[in-house]
């Protein structure tokens, strides 16, 4: 499921709202999805990770118009956005491992104990998970928020957390973990090889609890993402964190995404990327070769797509952008952007770009 995933996922999320046929048929006009999803058969429907991204905040909107109809309703409004304070939260913590343990205590703060998850250090190490059910069998806005694990019910919603789960830790330090198992705590419903295709590893069902388990060498690994890059992320989620399969097809798409785009950090040498990679420089070098690409160009590019970032979405000058690039001077700035742009950063956010 590198891109997609199946529209039955789509189809239990909207079934969770209990909203009249028409107000559905709206919804999923208003967000560019057929309404055959309405329709009962689904089997082999897939949609796109940007698809699903703009349904599932569809449905958040239509489900904080209902809060706001409702008394005494306030601690689901807060709910609404405790992950992302998590999220933020766990961006401060220098090491996954770290981040992991942020978000499990910060999770407890918010939740009752039969909703919980923890890091069971070993190797390999374990991300476990309690999915508790819920005994209101209502639609609750909790279901539509990361700040609780199970935002769908029974098992997709094991596998839709879980997939989350691991999609966030990748994104978080720019490198896909490979996993080497996932535990589920319920039976298996449904075709065992596109829940596999997920996670690019095995999958196990009935068993004690759900959980992740990958090397350990992934804890180390340190959190690269900023704050600017959680904002673009949640403008489409979960889009972006679907995004990281990317990563594990690619190894010039894993360099990019170890190097990141702040620059307002030290850069990972290529020694330090091979290490992360757990290949030698040499194998790395040759691997990125073979791609028709090298580390310095994918360096560049990532340069390139942070100016051209900034120029669009801000009203920082050239010295600004330059220094947050990391550039000696406006003047190499401005020599860099134009070989790559064949203009000036003047030019360029002239013409409107």
């Amino acid at each position: 499921m590198p891109k997609v995933i199946p529209a039955a996922y789509a189809k239990s999320a909207i079934r969770l709202l209990k909203r009249p046929g028409a107000e559905l048929a709206a919804l999923l006009r208003e967000v560019g999805l057929p309404e055959t999803l309405l329709e009962q058969d689904a089997a082999g429907e897939m949609l796109s990770a940007e698809q699903f991204g703009r349904l599932f905040i569809g449905i958040v909107r239509l489900s904080q118009q209902d809060l706001h109809e409702r008394s005494g309703t306030t601690g689901d409004i807060l709910s609404l956005s405790t992950y992302r304070l998590m999220f933020s939260y766990m961006l401060q913590a220098p090491t996954l491992a770290e981040a992991i343990q942020r978000a499990a205590l910060f999770f407890l703060r918010f939740n009752d104990a039969r909703q919980s998850f923890s890091l069971v250090a070993g190797d390999p190490a374990e991300l476990r998970f309690n999915l508790a059910e819920s005994e209101d069998e209502g639609v609750r806005i909790e279901h539509f928020c990361m700040g609780k694990l199970n935002w769908l019910p029974g098992l997709p919603g094991r596998i839709s957390a879980l997939y989350m789960w691991h999609r966030l830790c990748s994104w978080m330090t720019g490198s896909f973990i490979d996993l080497a198992a996932v535990n589920v705590d319920l039976p298996l419903r449904g075709d065992v090889a596109a829940v596999v295709a997920a996670f690019r590893a095995p999958v196990y069902f009935r068993q004690p609890h759900c959980s992740l388990l990958f090397h350990e060498r992934y804890l180390d690994f340190p959190v690269i993402r900023a704050e600017g890059d959680l904002n673009r992320m949640l403008e489409t989620f979960p889009a972006e964190l679907m995004r990281a399969d990317e990563m594990a097809d690619s190894v010039s798409a894993r360099v990019r995404a170890l190097i990141g785009q702040d620059f307002g950090r030290d850069l990972p040498s290529l020694e330090e990327v091979a290490r992360r990679l757990h290949m030698a420089t040499a194998t790395l070098h040759r691997r990125l070769q073979g791609e028709g690409t090298s580390f310095q160009r994918i360096k560049d590019a990532c340069r390139r797509d942070s100016a051209i970032r900034l120029l669009r979405s801000t009203s920082m000058s050239g010295q600004e952008i330059a220094e947050r690039l990391g550039f000696s001077d406006a003047s190499a700035f401005l020599r860099a952007f134009k070989k790559w742009t064949g203009c000036t950063p003047l030019e360029f956010r002239q013409a409107g770009h």
